[in-house]
C-alpha cells in the first residue's frame, strides 16, 4: 500500500517492502516586520507567508525489502540536482506547492564487514518551492 510520495521517493508498506517515514513535523509561519516609531507602541506589519518547512525521518532496513545504499544515493541525487515535487500523503498533496530537499542527514545504523549497509535512517529537511499547483477537491 502506498502511503505517499516525494518525487521518486515512494513511501509504501507491503508484504515485501517497508519504506516509511516517522516524526513528520510541518512548520508554517508568517513574515512580519515590526516598526518601532519613536514615542509610540510598536506596529507589526504582515508581509506574507514564510516558506514552509517539513522535517521527517526515513527508516531503511534491508530486511524489509529496501536497499539502503540505493535509497540514500537516490535522495542525495535529488538534493544535488535541485529537483522539486509535490509531497503527497495518500493521494492528496500536503500543500498546493512543490517541495525540494534542502538537507539530507544520514545515519548508518548497521554496516557489515563487507561495507554493506543493512540499516540506515535519513533525516530530511524539505522546503516549499514557489510553484503553485491547482488545489484538488
Amino acid at each position: 500500500m502506498q502511503i505517499g510520495t516525494l518525487g521518486d521517493i515512494v513511501f509504501e508498506v507491503s508484504d515485501q517492502t517497508v519504506r516509511t517515514f516517522d516524526e513528520l513535523v510541518q512548520r508554517t509561519a508568517g513574515r512580519w516586520e515590526v516598526h518601532q516609531p519613536i514615542g509610540a507602541p510598536v506596529k507589526p506589519e504582515f508581509l506574507g507567508q514564510e516558506q514552509g518547512i517539513i522535517e521527517f525521518d526515513i527508516h531503511l532496513n534491508a530486511q524489509l525489502g529496501i536497499n539502503p545504499r540505493e535509497e540514500k544515493e537516490k535522495i542525495e541525487a535529488m538534493v544535488s540536482d535541485g529537483s522539486h515535487a509535490p509531497l503527497m500523503l495518500g493521494n492528496r498533496p500536503i500543500t498546493n506547492h512543490d517541495w525540494y530537499i534542502e538537507q539530507c542527514e544520514t545515519t548508518l545504523n548497521h554496516v557489515d564487514a563487507m561495507g554493506l549497509i543493512h540499516v540506515a535512517q535519513i533525516h530530511l529537511t524539505i522546503r516549499e518551492y514557489p510553484i503553485v499547483r491547482q488545489a484538488r477537491s
